[in-house]
């Protein structure tokens, strides 16, 4: 069974000063919420309150780096289910585009970080459809919901369309 994304966030929103650990408890309550990864951008949106806080967003970029894309039953690609926090892993994804498309501070640091995604899933993708299993690229998705927002994304979502 895969560890929830909202679960390592609650587990480390514990040191961050009271506004900032309210919001990722906001977060964390919203996660939890979820049903679905974000289908279309009415549905990313509702990450645009928690870019406010960027201890909150470099939190959340952390837990992101080190979450696995992996499949059900020690990594076997025959496997049609998927064995990671589906929801969570998107909705974060979309917090931190969200965070770029508003180019908060430092915002190129969480494109590098997005890069970084980028390749995961590619090679989690390559994966998948190796097995001939059905892709649904919930990524480049989220990406699309805000490419006429910002120009900030285009070299991404190249390189999510490269694959």
């Amino acid at each position: 069974m895969f560890i929830k994304i909202s679960e390592v966030l609650n587990s480390r929103i514990t040191a961050m000063n009271s506004e900032d650990k309210k919001l990722g408890e906001k977060l964390v309550k919203k996660l939890n919420e979820f049903t679905h990864a974000p289908l279309n951008k009415k549905h990313g949106l509702r990450m645009l309150p928690f870019i406010e806080s960027k201890e909150l967003v470099n939190l959340v970029a952390d837990i992101i780096k080190s979450h696995e894309l992996k499949f059900f039953g020690n990594n076997d690609p025959a496997s049609i289910i998927s064995d990671y926090d589906v929801k969570g892993y998107y909705y974060c994804i979309d917090l931190l585009v969200l965070y770029v498309v508003n180019q908060k501070d430092n915002y190129e640091n969480i494109i590098s970080i997005l890069a970084n995604e980028i390749e995961k899933e590619n090679e989690f993708e390559r994966i998948k459809n190796g097995r001939e299993g059905e892709s649904y690229n919930v990524m480049l998705r989220i990406f699309e919901f805000y490419k006429k927002d910002t120009n900030a994304l285009d070299e991404l979502i190249l390189k999510i369309k490269k694959y």
